[in-house]
């Protein structure tokens, strides 16, 4: 009745402005605080269109090791031929002591018997012996097994081919971008290298530390050396300009 009583009667000033007046409430910004809203919304957008490009990555990254896998699989067995005694001196042979014993007639050249080489490759394919012998021990087919303990090393060599193939190109988009022309580019001369189809999936101890070599390239904290660079490809460290992933990309 306040508000009737002030409209018909025309009651003081004071009255209609109390009554006209409309109190801000706590939901109501002030308009120092709707630049600050549109920002916090403009950085939530951006954190998740970045979550969403990282997903995308990380699923091509998985996509494109698929394939190489399935690629020097195929290579694995494609080769069918000896190259060098070291394909079986250097690993195969103390796996195959690792799981069956001195007894088992394995030869170890001199290299060994002065523990000169590193056993992380042989104990690698020991557990791929291992595995076959474990699953074919109750079943009276040698002829089977013999098929899988020749199969278990390739399969495993398989797996560091391909991770060599895979973080080559992870190596080449740090340094030329994601998804870049060159980065792509190493990822094809890796994969139909000839030289590469004819020993990557060969049990060689060399195969396996380039493997290692790539992923620790890949891993190793260049900024640390100084490799960083700025706008005109210049690094502070270093006299030679290194190209920045926008120079590549062009």
């Amino acid at each position: 009745m306040p508000l009737l009583n002030a409209v018909l009667l025309g009651g003081d000033y004071s009255t209609r402005r109390k009554l006209f007046t409309r109190i801000p409430n706590g939901d109501e910004m002030s308009p120092k605080k709707v630049p600050e809203k549109k920002a916090t919304v403009a950085e939530d957008n951006t954190n998740q269109d970045t979550k969403n490009v990282a997903a995308l990555v990380i699923q091509q990254a998985r996509e494109v090791l698929t394939v190489i896998f399935a690629i020097r699989f195929a290579n694995s067995l494609c080769v069918r031929t000896f190259f060098q005694p070291d394909e079986y001196f250097q690993v195969l042979e103390p796996a195959w002591q690792l799981v069956y014993g001195e007894s088992s007639g394995a030869w170890l050249t001199w290299e060994w018997r002065h523990a000169l080489r590193s056993s992380l490759h042989p104990t690698i394919l020991a557990i791929g012996y291992f595995i076959v012998d474990s699953f074919w021990a109750s079943y009276n087919v040698p002829t089977v097994k013999a098929k899988w303990l020749l199969m278990a090393p390739k399969v495993l060599q398989t797996v560091f081919a391909a991770l060599s193939d895979w973080y080559t190109w992870r190596l080449a988009e740090k340094l030329y971008g994601p998804s870049s022309a060159a980065a792509w580019s190493v990822l094809v001369m890796a994969l139909a290298n000839p030289w590469q189809w004819y020993t990557a999936t060969r049990t060689f101890s060399n195969c396996f530390e380039t493997t290692l070599t790539a992923m620790a390239l890949y891993y190793w904290p260049w900024e640390l050396l100084g490799t960083e660079v700025n706008n005109k490809g210049e690094s502070p460290d270093t006299a030679v300009p290194l190209s920045t992933r926008k120079q590549i990309n062009k």
